[in-house]
């Protein structure tokens, strides 16, 4: 150049003379930056070119050769550079033709409108370094996981532990860039978006999980699980996409983590993790405030049904005792026996043997009663009035046990152990000189023989029990089944009981209700009249509505 000396000043005021005034010739000068998603450089990204032609109008710089726009790709590392331009205020604009997330701009001189960057002033020779973008992914949708609807309104709050086990604690926001991303426990908007970019240069090596908090909604999903995590996504300080959908819908990779093991070295990008993108978060919308009433009158009747099926087990368990204890002591057959016909005793015809049909009901409640106690014999005595001879008299006595024990026959008692016994008129009960007298005194009276269980020899055996029903129709399934199972153990004298029962049910208005029950006893005899016993159960209830 020919004139005053130059002073080439780059970055400052361009080219000066030695007095520090512009000369006439300037050296060209330079823009450029780079374009990063998350912590790694992109490559092939398209930067436009802009120069104003008026205040605050930036339009396209026109290449005379091609006639098209002046554009710079990024290099492998993300980077750009535009070269040799004259001074003037420019811009630049960044597309991503491989994505329909357009990179989001960003300049700590100059103006940033979307993926713009306007207002640079290039003056000659200056060099504009560091006018950059960013590929900002989000980091996933939450969305209602009926609907697959975008849910606004809900707040994402990432946690921290240092390794599994350890306290869980909020991420603080200096662990994030927020200029890029959202501060911690972010409400999502409309569009259900969460974006958290952790910061190498502060964010802590371990394991961070997501929370998301909306009311109405349950989370984590039961209708759509996640992947067992935490999830790992690799090294190089890139992008990995956990779903292949950006957006959610019906037909979307519903893939997604709830936590992810990541590590951090801000010096070295290729031992950075990959940030996470894409990984959508589903909420169950919770239904229970609109069914409350009618799932309380549910509960309210499981409960019932509950309470009244425990109170007929424990009936059962008693019943069951009072009867082995009926089978072990005749003497209390004997008793309830007695009892029966206090109330309603066994009448024959006048002078006859023969059975009058009103004392059919007392012998079929004798022959029940005597089932209880198998092993229990019993002789069965006739005693008369005093009216007639002693002959007569015990001969009809004779008779009238005679008729009993075939009577009890007919109804399946076996007759081996009964006797009968005729006493006449020799064992009054009452005074004979009245009629009322005479009345208690013609009776038929059961008696425990000493040849009774108590005395015979234990025999251990096992006796098994198994029912089940199941029936199908329009209204829908159901199914029972119970099992017991009875050992007599003699070296404890008493006897062990397995029992157990199951039902299911499941109707055409889409309730389904399933039980079961388990029990274990053990009683033991202490005498002939009182048995000891102890018992564990266990019981489950379920209704799927």
């Amino acid at each position: 150049p020919q004139g005053d000396p130059v002073v080439a000043r780059s970055k400052v005021d361009g080219n000066t003379n030695a007095d520090g005034d512009p000369t006439p010739t300037g050296f060209p000068g330079e823009i450029s930056g780079s374009v990063i998603e998350y912590q790694a450089g992109v490559p092939n990204i398209v930067v436009y070119l802009l120069e104003e032609t008026a205040s605050g109008v930036f339009v396209y710089v026109i290449d005379p050769e091609t006639n098209g726009p002046v554009t710079a790709t990024t290099d492998e590392n993300g980077d750009y550079k535009f070269v040799g331009l004259p001074a003037g205020n420019y811009g630049v604009e960044f597309l991503n033709p491989q994505a329909s997330t357009q990179p989001t701009a960003a300049s700590a001189e100059y103006t940033e409108i979307a993926n713009r960057i306007i207002g640079i002033a290039v003056v000659a020779g200056a060099v504009e370094i560091d006018q950059d973008a960013f590929l900002v992914d989000p980091s996933g949708v939450v969305y209602d996981s009926l609907s697959y609807a975008p849910i606004s309104g809900a707040v994402v709050t990432l946690y921290y532990q240092a390794h599994g086990g350890a306290a869980s604690t909020v991420v603080p926001d200096s662990w994030l860039d927020t200029d890029l991303g959202d501060a911690n426990s972010v409400t999502t908007a409309a569009d259900g978006r969460y974006t958290f970019f952790l910061n190498p240069n502060f964010a802590q090596n371990g394991i961070y999980s997501l929370q998301a908090v909306k009311a109405g909604y349950n989370y984590v999903s039961q209708i759509i699980e996640p992947k067992v995590g935490p999830y790992n996504p690799g090294l190089g300080g890139e992008v990995v996409n956990v779903s292949s959908d950006e957006t959610t819908s019906d037909t979307m990779d519903t893939t997604y983590y709830t936590s992810f093991r990541m590590v951090f070295d801000a010096s070295n990008i290729s031992a950075t993790s990959n940030g996470v993108a894409q990984n959508h978060l589903p909420m169950d919308a919770s239904i229970v405030p609109e069914i409350e009433e009618d799932l309380t009158e549910i509960l309210k009747d499981d409960l019932a049904a509950t309470m009244t099926q425990q109170s007929r087990q424990m009936s059962s368990f008693a019943a069951g005792a009072r009867n082995r204890l009926k089978q072990r002591d005749g003497n209390t057959c004997a008793a309830d026996i007695a009892d029966i016909l206090e109330q309603a005793p066994v009448q024959f015809a006048t002078a006859s043997a023969v059975l009058l049909p009103h004392s059919d009901g007392t012998l079929n409640a004798i022959a029940g009663l005597l089932e209880t106690c198998p092993q229990a014999t019993f002789e069965v005595a006739g005693h008369t009035d005093d009216l007639g001879s002693d002959e007569y008299n015990l001969q009809l006595s004779r008779a009238r046990t005679a008729s009993v024990v075939a009577a009890l026959r007919q109804r399946g008692v076996s007759v081996d152990r009964l006797t009968s016994t005729g006493y006449g008129e020799s064992r009054p009960i009452a005074d004979s000189a009245t009629e009322e007298g005479r009345q208690l005194n013609r009776r038929v009276e059961f008696v425990p023989l000493e040849a009774q269980a108590s005395a015979m020899p234990c025999s251990e055996m096992t006796e098994v029990d198994r029912n089940i029903d199941l029936q199908v129709n329009q209204n829908g399934v159901s199914g029972n089944g119970d099992f017991i199972s009875e050992t007599r153990d003699c070296k404890i004298d008493g006897w062990r009981i397995f029992s157990g029962s199951a039902s299911y049910l499941e109707t055409d208005d889409g309730i389904a209700q399933s039980m079961f029950s388990l029990n274990y006893r053990v009683e033991r005899f202490v005498n002939n009249d009182r048995l000891f016993g102890r018992f564990v159960g266990m019981y489950s209830a379920k209704d799927d509505v």
